[in-house]
């Protein structure tokens, strides 16, 4: 079974959480920076990485994987989320050639150990 869910993906994440929901492929391409008024609070990809990957790989099932993307320009993964997952750069593999001289995003595969 397949779904496409857009929402606030903090209260997406406690929903599911609360309903002991797990997946084995998470895509999660967030904005780069949001300010709805949905949102209680602004959203950074860069800030607020962190908490948002932990708790969507707290999603996974074992051996899941989290494909996750962004085009933020000069973002960097915190090294703290090695302890979550493996994490493997794709971005090289998910660039046509065209884009090569310019890095439009990046992209990592976290599995869930």
């Amino acid at each position: 079974r397949h779904s496409f869910v857009q929402a606030d993906v903090f209260g997406f994440i406690e929903r599911m959480r609360a309903a002991r929901t797990r997946f084995d492929l998470i895509v999660l391409d967030p904005p780069s920076f949001s300010n709805s008024k949905r949102m209680e609070t602004t959203f950074d990809v860069q800030r607020d990485q962190l908490q948002l990957l932990r708790a969507t790989v707290d999603l996974l099932t074992p051996g899941g994987e989290l494909l996750f993307s962004t085009n933020r320009q000069g973002f960097r993964l915190d090294p703290g989320l090695g302890e979550l997952a493996q994490i493997e750069e794709i971005s090289a593999r998910t660039i046509p050639e065209d884009f090569k001289r310019h890095t439009p995003h990046r992209c990592w595969l976290m599995t869930r150990d």
